[in-house]
């Protein structure tokens, strides 16, 4: 009844397929690009997992703090590795750890300390030239020529 109708429409209907000639190689490569992008990606998480798990066991170094079911799981988790060791050898231990974080302590306190010093000298040295510059103030408002001549060296200095 209806006479049929032409398609005009035939090349927009045209799609990509990867299998064709060099877009293939830009295919793999963008892939494998991916791929690597995502193994960082997963590598770096692993790693900061590692050292957030590393500062949480630092964190806990005082036993007062933890409960008896904690304190039982981390002696279960210290015998599973070393199951021959003594009690002696583990207490060695504990007196070995104890040590480190006293001397982590005392290391992070010495740079803690040296830093102040370093912050309080370069105050002392801008105190020191702010009270020098309001002496040089003082005298050069009493004696009108010692400011002119302030002036212009303040002036031939910015030159």
């Amino acid at each position: 009844m209806y006479p049929a109708r032409k398609n005009t429409n035939i090349n927009k209907h045209k799609f990509f397929h990867p299998g064709s000639g060099k877009n293939q190689a830009k295919l793999w490569a963008s892939e494998e690009k991916e791929r690597e992008t995502t193994r960082d990606a997963t590598a770096k998480r692993k790693q900061i997992q590692l050292e957030r798990r590393e500062m949480d066991q630092l964190k806990i170094l005082n036993p007062a703090q933890l409960s008896s079911y904690q304190l039982k799981w981390m002696y279960e988790e210290s015998t599973k590795d070393t199951a021959e060791d003594s009690p002696e050898s583990l207490e060695k231990d504990k007196k070995v750890e104890k040590s480190q974080t006293k001397e982590k302590r005392s290391d992070r306190i010495r740079s803690l300390e040296q830093r102040e010093n370093e912050v309080r000298s370069e105050y002392s040295d801008i105190i020191q030239k702010r009270m020098r510059d309001t002496e040089t103030a003082v005298k050069s408002r009493e004696d009108p020529m010692a400011l002119a001549a302030a002036f212009m060296r303040n002036k031939a200095a910015k030159k």
